[in-house]
């Protein structure tokens, strides 16, 4: 086989041939069940060909027709017309050749009339070999013309090559019915699925949406494919450009990068995205949407519905009074006079889709076959009042035109992918192959939501009867606005403020929020592949390229998964303690710089490092060494002790001491001037001062000495390693701080 690659000539996945055959020709098997499809791209076609009808080619010693039409169209010989020559070289016939023998080509014909079904490699669905032979014929003559319209105009129809050739092997003059002749990319070496993942740009990606794009990624990726990332920005409400760039970012920590998308530079410079099919924000393709529109519309597949909310409401509450579930049909065409009247009330139309009446079959890879009743589906929104398209459409069309084969996505898309299919076979777009993935519920089966976070925040508020913000937190206006509305959320960054402030935990619901609290992106990436996928085997801790290498749609589960945080941070204090001590600085001060930026401004490079170092084994996340040390940072008359029971216990306070031994706070007393008279300030140091103390004072109980001196400096009884912290504290800080713990200790009863 020739070394050719279809997409170089432009060539999408699959092409629809609209093909006229004789009337007369009584070789195709009227039984046979068919299926109808409309080509698509026509009015594009149309402007691509329309000054190339009758053209001549020189040297042509056989002119070939080609005609782009759909139906009756086509009957009627309208549409745009193409002549064009046999190849010119042997190189030329080479390339077509190529494309040729990556394509299997399948007959469909309109309203009962197929020839036959026929493939490249010889495969024959019909017995009968007369009924293959104007298949074959078709297929070596009509080689001229596909060479034409593959080096022409259609290359230029955003990169899809979509026409009709006459079997001008057929002499039979009454060419009245339309056949389609469709052509499926057989798999190759260098090719593969094409997979995208689609967010709406409203926040940080949920971790939900992040396992769709692990899932995604992985598919294709596994398969030589490619990976498409695309905005779905149709809901102005909604969508905001910060938020696109926050789904960018998530996406790249979790190293999920995209082969077709937004262009995005990352942070080692490399620059992601790009791709011919774009714009890959859909708020940039109103454009293209609006030539489908005008096909539906132009084929009666569509039709504008001037209907106000008040009557669409009054419609609800008739079907409620029927019992019957709300079902929006087409109430008939207005007058010219009806929408004169209706513009000057204002109205505004949207555009519906008139879906057939027929049950609709959804074939799913991971739920299986579903069947929705004929009247399920209802004549739904595809554009809306302001101009944009629905998801609905959007999604249809761009799935489409970037050459998506697999769509994979939320549970939830389950019963709309009818819309999609319906919408698919009215454009003459084939159908990519679906699986829904199951949602991802909390622990006590509720659903994880982006609300969580501001539920835990409404309960501390009420149970603390605060009646304003707590200082630094959030304005009065924002106060009383989230407040007074349940359906108010802080913004990401007041939410965190106030939750610090109340000494509560906010729940990781996004991606973000598992990196600001530490997880490793591999971790989040291993723990979220396990959650709706096994790899089998009692295989649990891989990374991204066992995932790419072994993921599979059959072995996606379809039961709800469960997020256990316990695990998550198992799994994270695993892969932490696993790592070099180089390795862990490393991370550590890239985590600081974005999120911590406060410790390495304080603590200067060495000290940064001693902490990290300090913390490295107790550490379960990244952020461990920061969220408990905050110490470090405030000054030293600033610093507040805990006064809880360990605390007290730790100090001596409320109890005598046992046979005259002095009390924590004697020994805090003591080692201050031992401290004070120390000639250097290092560890060894400080350490061999503390045990010569307490072998003589403590009856060798270095905790009896270390735990006071622990207090002192941190505020509680939790702190690095006691010498370590006394270091990152420092020599003057630490004799002031000790200052200011006895005279408070001092001061307990």
């Amino acid at each position: 086989m020739p070394d050719v690659d279809p997409q170089n000539l432009g060539v999408s996945p699959e092409v629809s041939r609209v093909v006229a055959v004789s009337e007369d020709d009584k070789r195709r098997n009227p039984s046979e069940e068919v299926e109808h499809r409309f080509a698509a791209d026509i009015a594009q076609m149309h402007d691509a060909l329309g000054t190339a009808g009758d053209e001549e080619i020189d040297g042509a010693s056989r002119a070939v027709g080609a005609t782009v039409g759909v139906g009756d169209e086509a009957d009627a010989g309208q549409g745009a017309h193409l002549r064009g020559s046999p190849p010119r070289s042997n190189e030329e016939l080479r390339r077509i050749s190529g494309v040729l023998a990556n394509f299997e080509w399948r007959w469909r014909g309109c309203r009962r009339r197929c020839c036959c079904r026929w493939n490249h490699r010889g495969h024959h669905a019909s017995p009968s070999r007369a009924a293959r032979e104007p298949i074959t014929r078709f297929r070596y003559a009509a080689r001229p013309a596909l060479g034409r319209l593959f080096r022409g105009a259609f290359a230029a129809c955003t990169n899809r090559v979509r026409g009709a050739v006459a079997d001008h092997s057929l002499s039979r003059p009454n060419t009245v019915k339309c056949f389609h002749l469709s052509a499926s990319m057989t798999a190759r070496s260098e090719s593969g699925p094409v997979t995208r993942f689609a967010p709406s740009p409203s926040g940080h990606l949920h971790v939900g949406g992040a396992r769709t794009a692990l899932y995604s990624w992985a598919f294709a990726k596994g398969r030589g494919g490619t990976f498409i990332i695309r905005i779905e920005d149709t809901d102005q409400k909604r969508s905001s450009d910060a938020a696109s760039v926050g789904f960018l970012k998530d996406l790249d920590w979790l190293g999920i990068r995209w082969d077709e998308g937004p262009e995005y530079v990352a942070p080692d410079g490399t620059r992601v995205g790009g791709g011919a099919n774009g714009s890959y924000f859909q708020s940039e393709r109103l454009a293209i949407y609006d030539r489908y529109f005008a096909q539906l519309l132009a084929e009666g597949k569509a039709y504008e519905a001037w209907d106000s909310a008040e009557e669409l409401d009054a419609l609800r509450k008739e079907a409620t009074a029927r019992k019957e579930a709300f079902r929006y049909r087409f109430r008939g065409t207005p007058s010219a006079e009806d929408i004169a009247r209706y513009r000057a009330e204002g109205r505004q139309p949207v555009v519906r889709f008139r879906t057939p009446q027929v049950p609709i079959t959804i074939q799913d890879e991971v739920l299986g076959d579903a069947t929705l009743p004929a009247g399920e589906v209802d004549d739904f929104v595809i554009r809306k009042k302001d101009g944009f398209p629905t998801y609905h459409f959007a999604v249809v069309v761009d799935d489409e035109l970037m050459r998506v084969t697999h769509v994979l996505r939320a549970q939830e898309h389950f019963t709309n992918t009818a819309k999609h299919m319906v919408l698919q076979d009215a454009l003459g777009f084939r159908r990519p192959t679906y699986g829904h993935l199951s949602i991802i519920k909390n622990p006590d089966d509720s659903k994880m939501s982006k609300r969580d976070k501001d539920k835990v925040l409404r309960k501390a508020v009420k149970e603390k009867a605060l009646t304003a913000p707590p200082e630094g937190t959030v304005t009065i206006e924002e106060w009383t606005k989230w407040l007074g509305d349940d359906n108010v959320q802080l913004d990401l960054e007041g939410a965190i403020r106030l939750a610090e402030a109340l000494k509560v935990q906010l729940p990781e619901i996004n991606v973000d929020d598992f990196r600001r609290s530490g997880y490793l992106p591999e971790t989040i990436c291993n723990f979220l592949a396990l959650n709706g996928w096994s790899p089998g085997h009692d295989i649990e801790k891989f990374d991204n390229a066992f995932l790419k290498e072994r993921f599979s749609l059959d072995r996606v589960i379809k039961t709800p998964a469960k997020f256990d945080r316990v695990k998550l941070l198992a799994f994270n204090t695993d892969a932490i303690n696993a790592m070099s001590r180089e390795d862990f600085l490393r991370r550590g001060r890239e985590h600081a710089a974005v999120f911590r930026p406060e410790y390495l401004e304080k603590l200067g490079s060495a000290r940064f490092d001693l902490l990290l170092h300090a913390s490295h084994e107790r550490s379960k996340t990244l952020d461990d060494p920061f969220k408990t040390n905050g110490f470090l940072l405030v000054s030293d008359d600033a610093l507040a002790f805990s006064d809880d029971k360990n605390v007290r216990k730790a100090l001596g306070i409320g109890a005598p001491a046992a046979d005259g031994a002095k009390s924590g706070l004697d020994h805090l007393r003591a080692m201050r001037g031992v401290l004070a008279a120390l000639p250097e300030w290092t560890q060894p140091a400080l350490e061999a001062a503390a045990n010569a103390y307490a072998a003589e004072h403590a009856a060798g109980k270095i905790g009896s000495v270390a735990q006071p001196l622990r207090i002192a400096v941190s505020g509680s009884t939790v702190s690095p390693p006691i010498w370590d912290t006394l270091v990152l504290v420092g020599r003057d800080a630490t004799l002031a701080r000790l200052e200011r713990c006895i005279a408070w200790a001092s001061g307990l009863g």
